[in-house]
């Protein structure tokens, strides 16, 4: 799956190609795990496969999409309406996205899960607990757990950097 991503997201020049492969891996587990019901685990393994990539695929596509719609918003501004700071804020608060993305890929499933869930999907509380048939005080339990170890991972790292 992360080969694929990878290979389709060079091919078409994505600077951040190996963070964004990653992104798309999740993305699919995610999928994965909230359409659980409806995978069919009982086809062929060739067949399963062929599905999983063919979503692999979509997520590619869809990101390439958007990298392409971005530039041609960022060709219609002449480079004077552009400033340094802008720039260099954008790049900034996209570097310490992928830094604490992958400081959360990292932590223990339970919490890893719950905060992708919750933070990146934009699921409540309540839709976290249905889907992974938990109770909402679990959840809760889950997230606060995970944001101090998350912290904690940050400072750790931000420490010895």
């Amino acid at each position: 799956m992360i080969r694929l991503a990878k290979s389709r997201l060079k091919k078409h020049g994505c600077t951040n190609y190996e963070f964004d492969a990653e992104d798309i891996v999740q993305d699919v587990f995610l999928n994965l795990v909230k359409y659980i019901d409806s995978v069919n685990f009982d086809a062929p393994r060739k067949e399963l496969r062929a599905y999983v990539l063919s979503i692999v695929i979509h997520k590619s596509n869809k990101l390439l999409k958007e990298y392409e719609e971005l530039k041609d918003k960022e060709t219609e501004y002449s480079e004077a309406e552009i400033c340094d700071e802008d720039l260099w804020e954008k790049l900034v608060i996209k570097e310490r996205y992928h830094w604490v993305l992958s400081h959360i890929k990292r932590m223990d499933e339970k919490y890893n899960i719950t905060l992708m869930y919750y933070y990146r999907n934009d699921m409540s509380v309540k839709e976290i607990a249905k889907l992974m048939g938990l109770s909402a005080e679990t959840v809760y339990k889950r997230l606060a757990r995970g944001k101090r170890i998350l912290i904690e991972m940050l400072e750790r790292d931000a420490n010895n950097g």
